[in-house]
């Protein structure tokens, strides 16, 4: 936790554990409702020096503010300390604060401190690139991502496919089916980040972009059940229900025991009221898994 904030004295009827256990309301935009106020690396004195004393009292003011619902003071004092420090962890306390007074400026202003300072936070980073996407910063919003895919400790696929979720969140589809080529660009040979961006392209309505994209996947990863899921879907949204049907059935005829794929086969031909079909499917079901729930609610 920043000193700053630490040494606020507890006679002024705030709980003050790091700032962040004054709680304002909770309507926080997405991305800016769990920011952790850490230990900064730098000492008081190089810090504050003369001024601790005037911005302990800028916080306190911000503080007292926000019991008050007066969100544009809170902001003004948080900025002011931030752009005289630079502490990350005020930094993103400001963040908070600007994010729920929707000063979208000083929020991302703030932001960029809170990187600065806290480089290997990808809390700070995510918060970053969504308020650089909403500012229509697209370059910079693609840099921070970039950073979070390099240094994920998961399979960049995986974060690329949560990365579409927030790119489909903030922006428009073009804009977001654009960004998340760029960076799915820079993985060609992962299932994951072509899975990603078919998902995105179905999205954005692109789907000869969104077929070709999950056969690429399906190429890297033969079989995988996910992408062949999303396969059935994209045909089904671009070329109709019998396309689907018809893939879904050559599917199972190299890989009968996939039961997952068996059940949305039978589910569409259900929704094509070829009720005897899907009936013969689902009791082929019952058979390779006898106690899913879904198969037994179908018999």
């Amino acid at each position: 936790m920043s000193r700053l904030l630490r040494v606020l004295p507890v006679s002024v009827g705030i709980v003050m554990s790091g700032c962040a256990a004054t709680q304002p309301p909770t309507h926080h935009p997405s991305g800016m409702d769990h920011i952790v106020v850490r230990e900064p690396p730098k000492s008081e004195a190089e810090i504050f020096g003369s001024k601790r004393n005037e911005l302990i009292d800028k916080v306190l003011v911000a503080e007292f503010a926000i019991q008050r619902r007066q969100f544009d003071v809170a902001v003004d004092n948080y900025m002011e300390v931030v752009r005289a420090t630079g502490d990350p962890d005020v930094a993103a306390r400001a963040v908070q604060v600007a994010s729920i007074a929707e000063r979208d400026k000083e929020a991302l202003e703030a932001a960029r401190i809170w990187v600065k300072g806290r480089p290997d936070n990808m809390e700070a980073r995510h918060v970053l690139a969504v308020l650089n996407l909403r500012a229509g910063n697209k370059a910079e919003a693609e840099r921070q991502l970039t950073t979070m895919l390099d240094s994920s400790a998961e399979d960049p696929g995986t974060t690329l496919v949560q990365i579409g979720a927030l790119l489909r969140r903030e922006l428009d589809k073009a804009t977001a089916l654009e960004v998340m080529q760029s960076l799915a660009a820079k993985y060609p040979d992962l299932p994951k980040a072509r899975y990603a961006l078919a998902h995105m392209a179905l999205w954005a309505e692109q789907p000869d972009l969104a077929l070709d994209s999950v056969d690429q996947a399906l190429s890297l990863k033969p079989g995988w059940i996910e992408a062949v899921s999303l396969k059935s879907r994209i045909l089904q949204e671009s070329e109709g229900e019998e396309a689907a049907l018809g893939f879904l059935k050559d599917y199972l005829e190299q890989h009968p025991e996939a039961h997952k794929v068996r059940l949305s086969y039978a589910r569409l031909l259900v929704d094509l009221d070829r009720l005897e079909d899907a009936r013969n499917q689902f009791e082929l079901l019952a058979v390779q898994v006898p106690n899913d729930d879904d198969v037994l609610y179908m018999l």
